[in-house]
């Protein structure tokens, strides 16, 4: 039927598989070949410098020869501020040698301005145990009155045992760092300004006035081209290394080297509890080591460390075991120690104590040996001594009368340590000594 022949008409055929190859695909295009860097251009050549005039060259050589000059002059002038020359000669040898041997001539004769008063008793026999304590390495311990001149000895004795070699390495110990550095300030004042001891001690001195009191000055400085090896610091003095003078004796002894025997004594400072005191071996110039042989100490306490049991215990254990150890195991060592005593039971007063501390052989002394037997005619007196210091101004013409008046009185039974301790307006030591009493 025709209607059923449209219906089933065919259908369209399937596309056929193609069975050709696909096609070869384009290589990619090659990048185009790196440009060359362009060539550098050589670097223009600068132009040649004109040779400098003849005038100019003169010029250039001279500043030259000028700069080398300058140069030498200022070494020159150096090496002759450095330079101190020889050592002059000794002005005295006698007057040297008689106190080789006694500090109080010592004393006396290179000092004068510090001891214009006569000796007391009392002193002659400190002056004695210092000298046996320098020479023989004794202990002495000694408790004076303040203003007996002390401390000023012993400053003495120090410089006394240095300028003789009686010892070889003195070391101060105060109660403070800046108390013992005070005791070194002083023996550098006595080494430059004592002007007979510097006549008498040129080796010394000499070199040490060099320097004007300008410690730097002692790096470099020579002796007939060869260092002095002084040193000028604030806790240590080194003395110079020199030969003698031309007219030193025979009979004085040199050191093996052909030096003065003081050369390269050490004088060095530290506060009782300061660390000087354990790092006190030194290295002489010759090599040799040496220790503390002589110790100065000088108040070794102070009002703070008195009135302190802990600091009393203290500072008794640092002088038993670390000041007296000081010149090591298999030597003995000097010290003398000048002190007041401040407060019952103190350091200085245990010290004294010949019982607790026999080594010490301490010695008391006091401004009075005995007191008045009337005390009561005293009391009168000192009514009209006080009267007489309300006065304005104070005038002690009536206490003086009184005193002159009844002294027999008034004196008997005391005796006074040193007849020539007494202040300008004062009659007699024993007078003096009972205005400290009614002061106190």
């Amino acid at each position: 039927m025709p209607s059923s022949r449209k219906k089933s008409a065919a259908r369209p055929a399937a596309k056929k598989l193609s069975t050709k190859p696909p096609p070869a695909k384009k290589p990619a295009a090659k990048p185009p070949p790196a440009k060359k860097p362009a060539a550098k251009k050589p670097a223009p050549t600068p132009p040649a410098r004109p040779s400098p005039a003849p005038a100019a060259v003169r010029a250039y050589r001279d500043y030259d020869l000028h700069r080398d000059a300058m140069a030498g002059r200022s070494r020159a002038l150096s090496a002759k501020g450095r330079e101190i020359g020889g050592i002059p000669d000794v002005a005295d040898v006698g007057r040297r040698a008689r106190c080789r041997d006694s500090l109080r001539l010592f004393c006396e004769i290179y000092n004068p301005k510090a001891f214009l008063l006569d000796w007391s008793p009392d002193h002659l026999k400190v002056i004695a145990r210092i000298e046996e304590a320098v020479t023989g390495g004794a202990l002495f311990a000694f408790a004076m009155a303040r203003g007996s001149g002390k401390t000023t000895l012993c400053r003495m004795a120090a410089l006394w045992a240095a300028s003789y070699a009686h010892c070889r390495y003195p070391f101060v110990i105060g109660a403070t760092d800046d108390k013992a550095c005070e005791t070194l300030d002083t023996l550098r004042i006595l080494i430059r300004f004592l002007d007979d001891y510097a006549a008498d001690f040129p080796e010394i001195s000499w070199p040490a006035r060099c320097l004007a009191g300008i410690a730097n000055r002692a790096t470099g400085q020579t002796c007939d081209g060869q260092s002095t090896l002084i040193e000028w610091s604030a806790d240590r003095i080194v003395l110079p290394t020199v030969p003698p003078p031309a007219n030193w004796p025979r009979s004085w002894k040199l050191r093996d080297d052909g030096m003065v025997p003081t050369a390269g004594i050490l004088i060095s400072a530290s506060g009782l509890t300061g660390e000087g005191i354990r790092g006190s071996l030194k290295t002489l110039t010759t090599g040799e080591m040496v220790r503390p042989d002589f110790v100065l100490l000088d108040d070794p306490q102070t009002p703070e460390s008195a009135r302190s049991p802990t600091q009393n215990d203290t500072r008794l254990r640092l002088v038993s075991a670390d000041v007296l150890g000081m010149a090591g195991p298999d030597k003995t060592i000097a010290a003398v120690m000048p002190c007041t005593v401040i407060e019952p039971r103190d350091m200085i007063d245990q010290i004294l104590d010949r019982e607790q501390h026999p080594l010490w052989r301490g010695e008391r002394t006091g401004i009075l040996r005995a007191m008045p037997s009337d005390l009561a005619a005293w009391d009168r007196y000192f009514e009209l001594y006080g009267r007489c210091a309300q006065l304005e101004p104070p005038d002690f013409t009536a206490s003086n009368a009184h005193y002159r008046e009844h002294r027999a009185a008034l004196d008997a039974g005391a005796v006074a340590s040193w007849d020539d301790r007494k202040k300008p307006g004062e009659v007699s030591a024993l007078q003096s000594a009972m205005h400290l009493y009614y002061r106190d």
